[in-house]
């Protein structure tokens, strides 16, 4: 083979080969063009559309399109009836929205360990971490694999708390047959570019809840009753999405079944080689799942493969193959450890997996 390029070598591909690569065609810059034409550019119509066939799509009742992943965690949780000074149990091992989002209205996240197979939350550390606060227990179905969710709502249900299911990796997954975005009070969704489908910037929430529905579409939209014009009821946001973003959705709803797949037959030729390497571990797909691959994550463990999570990283890089560490947890990012006094070694088995894991590209 050769040396390799991060010693000076030639790399082995001429172009760079990125994390995520949207499909954006034809079907997308039609609908696009049509929202330019019309001049109805702002919340309307085809957000409607949107919502109806992602709604259709995952098998719930009700979806509320907002303005990111973000946004739709604010006002899940709101919508769900979380408070200031409750607590909200959330995994760690998540983007920061995850957390955030419970503190922009006062509530506090609790962290708990993840299942270091699945990079999911620990269904146990939850129990242990529950008080007289603990007012949800939020489910992140990490880089496309269902969390623990039968588990999860039996937890819920006997400590009188409420789930919201984190799918913003997970548009499609299925756990025992059903869509996730079908098992808490409300889930909630990204469209960021490295997601299965995207709208540029965008989220959505599913709920089966009509109260909970009516609720999200006032807190988008300033809080405003549906219906009636400047008439604000509770206190919202301008988390709208506009037209065309919504129809860019609807292109991409099209293609939604052929991503994953394409997702799924590439995670499975790429697991065979990786799992042939010694120490190299491919990400594990559970029995009843269907695992879409969002983020393709494998683990390095130094002992055996001889060189550290890095040294692959940055040698995948010099091949002009992105490759890209987990950002640090989110407990021992530098704002929670000076607000909360979080430190190395609260969370042994989430710190461990963040050392050794990698994503990689599964186009």
């Amino acid at each position: 083979m050769g040396k390799l390029a991060l010693f000076g070598g030639k790399p082995q591909r001429d172009y760079f080969l990125p994390l995520a690569d949207p499909d954006i065609g034809n079907e997308e810059i039609e609908q696009v063009l049509e929202v330019l034409k019309s001049k109805w550019i702002s919340q309307g119509r085809k957000v409607e559309e949107f919502e109806k066939k992602f709604a259709e799509y995952i098998g719930t009742e009700y979806a509320v399109a907002v303005s990111s992943g973000s946004a739709a965690l604010h006002v899940a949780y709101i919508a769900c009836g979380i408070n200031e000074g409750d607590e909200v149990i959330v995994p760690s091992f998540s983007h920061i929205s995850t957390a955030n989002a419970a503190l922009y209205f006062g509530a506090r996240p609790i962290f708990a360990e993840i299942n270091p197979d699945t990079y999911t939350i620990d269904p146990i550390d939850i129990e242990n971490k529950i008080t007289k606060k603990t007012k949800a227990i939020v489910s992140v179905h990490w880089a496309g694999h269902p969390a623990e969710i039968d588990t999860l709502n039996e937890i819920a249900e006997t400590k009188d708390l409420i789930h919201i299911e984190d799918a913003c990796q997970s548009a499609g997954s299925i756990y025992h047959s059903k869509k996730t975005g079908n098992f808490g009070s409300a889930a909630c969704f990204s469209l960021f570019p490295s997601k299965i489908i995207t709208t540029g910037e965008g989220g959505i929430v599913t709920t089966n809840d009509r109260i909970i529905y009516d609720k999200l579409k006032m807190l988008r939209n300033y809080g405003q009753k549906p219906g009636i014009n400047f008439c604000h009821t509770i206190l919202g946001y301008n988390y709208r999405i506009t037209e065309l973003q919504a129809a860019l959705g609807i292109a991409q709803m099209g293609k939604i079944e052929n991503n994953i797949q394409k997702k799924i037959q590439n995670a499975n030729k790429l697991s065979k080689k990786i799992n042939e390497i010694e120490g190299c571990s491919a990400p594990l797909s559970k029995n009843n799942i269907r695992h879409t691959f969002m983020h393709y994550m494998l683990k390095i463990e130094e002992n055996k493969f001889g060189k550290n999570r890095d040294f692959v990283m940055n040698a995948l890089n010099a091949e002009n193959i992105q490759s890209r560490m987990y950002i640090p947890p989110i407990h021992l990012q530098p704002y929670y450890k000076e607000r909360f006094g979080y430190k190395e070694g609260d969370l042994p088995i989430t710190e461990e997996v963040v050392k050794k894991v990698l994503t990689v590209p599964c186009l």
